[in-house]
């Protein structure tokens, strides 16, 4: 595995583990936690069987299930975050819009290579495994 990707990982986890941190301790919203723990454990395990291939051996069977459900709850976590902090009647229409886009897109850059990662080795080795 290269350093980059060790070097991601390392930065994703400490990121999650800060923001688990951030949303315990500002505003304990616990469904959202576990939805996020769900979807960041779901989408490392999809992730790190396209880079280990120890992990891929042992997750072989859940791999797509796995990505399935980090993607379902992904998008539940950002839907509930969206609903969470907006409206916010300090801010207009065009403002809102604008930090929700903002949020989205910064936590699909975040997640981003998790996600492609994952379609990697859950979704594309299923069909390439197919006869």
């Amino acid at each position: 595995m290269p350093l980059w990707v060790s070097a991601y990982f390392a930065g994703y986890l400490a990121f999650s583990g800060w923001s688990y941190a951030s949303d315990i301790h500002d505003r304990p919203q616990h469904g959202r936690l576990a939805l996020e723990l769900v979807s960041d454990a779901c989408l490392l395990i999809a992730a790190a069987s396209y880079w280990h291939p120890r992990a891929r051996e042992l997750f072989a069977g859940i791999v797509f299930p796995a990505f399935a459900l980090g993607v379902a709850s992904l998008a539940v976590v950002f839907y509930l975050a969206l609903r969470t902090e907006l409206p916010d009647p300090k801010l207009s229409l065009p403002e809102q819009f604008a930090v929700g886009s903002v949020g989205v897109l910064g936590g699909l850059a975040i997640s981003g290579p998790l996600l492609w990662w994952g379609i990697q080795s859950a979704v594309m080795a299923r069909y390439a495994a197919a006869p």
